[in-house]
């Protein structure tokens, strides 16, 4: 007889039975037992409980019922929907001869959040540490006051289209526009120049490892100083000072689930 249900459990579990949870099989003498069902067929099946030494071989016509728990897996994580974190260094070349900026270098971070395989949305802050290039102020008869070195700062909100989503592909390009408030600060000095700036570009995000992703992207600028502040007076300008740029920018992002 042992050595049948040893024939017996050895059949169940190499057949092809499903392995599943049973949090407790009831027995039409009223016995209950708990543990893990580690074969079935049509007639037996083999019950495994850690906290007893051998495997218990139940015949299915003395069991009244199975409790059977689901332990269907949680869905897996969407790499289409999550929140995201960026740090990235750009470089922008401006366009403008109002201020003849030189290029220079920023670092930036954004925070998003992906709400459709089609869409992202998120806001962004940017540092740049130092810009060189050419101010003057003056009353339209004197010169007052010239400026040549420069740091700014802006942030703002963007929004990123996915157009090739269900495509899956490794490199996901992408189409990016925001708008941004911006302050550009003469070092030295207590002036600067307030104004914001449309942005539009497209750039493309692959994965590095696990969560991690590589993003680059390329950026046209829209800028417009139309305020400031000059020896100690703020206000409007006559007529707006415009800073085109365009930028590149490479940076690594981390997608939360």
């Amino acid at each position: 007889m042992r050595f049948y249900r040893f024939v017996c459990a050895i059949v169940l579990v190499a057949s092809g039975a499903s392995y599943v949870w049973a949090d407790r099989v009831i027995m039409k003498d009223g016995k209950t037992y708990d543990g893990h069902i580690m074969g079935e067929t049509e007639w037996n099946l083999l019950l495994s409980n850690p906290l007893e030494a051998h495997a218990r071989f139940i015949a299915k016509k003395d069991i009244l019922t199975i409790v059977r728990e689901d332990h269907t897996p949680p869905p897996p994580f969407d790499p289409q929907r999550y929140l995201s974190v960026e740090t990235s260094i750009g470089g922008s070349f401006f366009t403008s001869r109002a201020l003849r900026l030189s290029p220079s270098a920023s670092l930036n971070a954004e925070a998003g959040i992906r709400l459709h395989p089609l869409i992202e949305v998120g806001t962004n802050f940017s540092w740049t540490p130092q810009a060189s290039g050419g101010l003057s102020v003056g009353d339209g008869e004197t010169l007052l006051r010239s400026y040549e070195q420069f740091w700014m700062y802006d942030g703002g909100f963007w929004t990123r289209l996915f157009p090739f989503a269900s495509r899956h592909w490794i490199i996901e390009p992408y189409l990016f526009g925001g708008f941004q408030w911006d302050r550009l600060l003469a070092k030295g000095t207590d002036d600067f120049l307030k104004g914001n700036t449309w942005r539009f570009g497209v750039g493309a995000e692959r994965v590095i490892h696990g969560s991690f992703y590589g993003d680059a992207r390329i950026l046209f600028n829209r800028t417009r100083f139309d305020a400031g502040q000059f020896l100690n007076l703020s206000g409007d300008l006559s007529s707006s000072i415009p800073n085109d740029s365009v930028a590149v920018l490479l940076g690594v992002s981390y997608h939360l689930d």
